[in-house]
């Protein structure tokens, strides 16, 4: 196993104020996390989009991010479950966020609210539902 150092990553509070700011600096901390676990800068099996309406996770990749800028409530629904997907959802905009498991559970419940602006939801998915990581 690779030796890693630790990874401290302190979100400053005026990454509140300017949201594409903050995503810049989410997507540098990840990218980093990866390089220092071994990984290649090649295509490294995540995803993140950024969604101001109702959207679908594809399942394409081994890590799906969404953050969600948008200003009016939309909903994102997970793609059909396979053991050990993941998603994560942040709520980045105004607008409410709702996640819909698809058919299928997320902690027991077919969908979950985010009712805070920068809320975060980091999903996998295991045998019988979707669970937070």
């Amino acid at each position: 196993m690779a030796k890693v150092d630790p990874l401290i990553a302190v979100i400053p509070n005026s990454f509140a104020i300017d949201q594409r700011r903050w995503l810049r600096y989410f997507q540098k901390v990840v990218y980093d996390l990866w390089l220092r676990t071994g990984g290649s800068s090649d295509a490294i099996g995540i995803s993140q989009v950024e969604k101001t309406a109702d959207f679908t996770t594809t399942g394409d990749f081994s890590h799906e991010i969404v953050v969600c800028t948008n200003t009016t409530a939309i909903t994102i629904t997970l793609q059909d479950r396979v053991e050990n997907d993941r998603v994560t959802i942040i709520r980045g905009g105004i607008g409410g966020v709702t996640v819909d498991g698809n058919g299928e559970t997320i902690i027991g419940e077919s969908t979950q609210n985010m009712p805070r602006q920068y809320d975060a939801a980091d999903l996998v998915a295991t045998s019988s539902e979707w669970v937070l990581k």
